[in-house]
């Protein structure tokens, strides 16, 4: 792993060598923090408070401690120290595990996931039924017993399901949390380089509410014809006024200029978070997508729920039990005897 972040901090050419020290010492600092934080010194006294002031307190300061709080954090100002450690932490554990990049995007674009997990799931005998509306769930002592899908009874055990799913008897009891988006075709990139690359941007000093992060993709990752650039803007809803329209106009220029210009563009907001308490005991609202720039917080979901309603099996296997295991534990089950 330090081999990986050596060669990592080789390819940045921005800092002097004693920031690149400095920078190193605490890569090094947080690889450790990462297994045993216990046992480590200097940070628990800061642990709740600004990880800029954790940072200060390393001798980490101006544009080396803005790198590793918005570059390689990922995060904004005001996050406490324990929250900037993990954060950092991941980013470490990430160097070399697919490349010298600690990023890893999908191909044709991030819908290619869900079709993983489709597949997955249909290993393991999931069953998927298209193109049938759900329009009404049958309950009974308390849970839910079958969903009417397209005038057809299906029954069930338990039910997972979107919150727009939910019958409209169910009162919210919280405020609902959404997140802004945006999608925009351009003619050039972002970052004038000859070779194809993918662009992250952390927008957070912009418009800190909101959390702007930008991602560009071109055609190395089969998302946008060649000559084209695919950019999604993501955010937190903090206002009635979406941000942005005015952070684009920083971003982009007029058709004729030497910034990139929009062919296509669309705005829309995503409800993320439903504050509903089902009345069904055997039934559960997930979350939908969220602004945070990994799928960690869909994955802890998903496993926290797995482990509620099926606690004895395990959360993703790597494979189907071998029918000679099934039988091993077939045998090993007491068999009662006749009276």
């Amino acid at each position: 792993m330090t081999w990986c972040i050596l060669e990592f901090l080789s390819r940045i050419s921005f800092f002097r060598v004693v920031d690149k020290r400095r920078l190193m010492k605490f890569m090094t600092f947080c690889l450790e923090w990462n297994t045993k934080a216990e046992e480590m010194d200097g940070w628990k006294e800061y642990q709740d408070e600004p990880f800029e002031k954790f940072l200060e307190s390393q001798e980490i300061t101006g544009e080396l401690r803005s790198y590793i709080a918005d570059a390689i954090g990922i995060l904004h100002p005001n996050a406490t120290t324990k929250d900037g450690l993990t954060a950092v932490c991941k980013f470490v554990d990430s160097v070399g595990r697919f490349g010298p990049s600690p990023f890893l995007t999908s191909l044709y674009g991030s819908g290619e996931i869900p079709q993983c997990f489709c597949r997955l799931c249909a290993v393991f005998g999931g069953l998927y039924c298209l193109g049938r509306p759900v329009e009404a769930l049958i309950q009974k002592d308390g849970k839910v017993v079958g969903v009417i899908a397209d005038g057809y009874r299906v029954n069930c055990s338990h039910l997972i399901m979107s919150s727009e799913y939910v019958p409209a008897s169910v009162a919210s009891k919280g405020q609902d949390k959404w997140i802004d988006r945006a999608v925009y075709i351009t003619n050039k990139s972002i970052w004038t380089e000859e070779k194809e690359h993918v662009t992250l941007l952390n927008l957070f000093q912009l418009d800190p509410p909101s959390a702007l992060r930008l991602i560009e993709e071109g055609f190395e990752v089969c998302t946008a014809p060649k000559g084209f650039y695919l950019v999604h803007l993501t955010g937190r809803k903090a206002a009635a006024e979406s941000s942005i329209p005015r952070i684009c106009q920083r971003i982009f220029g007029e058709p004729d200029s030497d910034r990139p210009s929009p062919c296509w563009s669309i705005r829309f907001e995503v409800l993320t978070t439903a504050a509903l308490e089902l009345p069904m005991e055997n039934a559960i609202c997930v979350s939908g997508p969220d602004h945070a720039l990994d799928y960690g917080s869909s994955i802890d979901e998903a496993q926290r729920i797995f482990s509620m309603f099926w606690p004895d099996r395990d959360f993703l296997p790597r494979s189907l039990p071998k029918p000679e295991e099934e039988e091993e534990v077939a045998e090993e089950q007491p068999v009662e005897q006749a009276a």
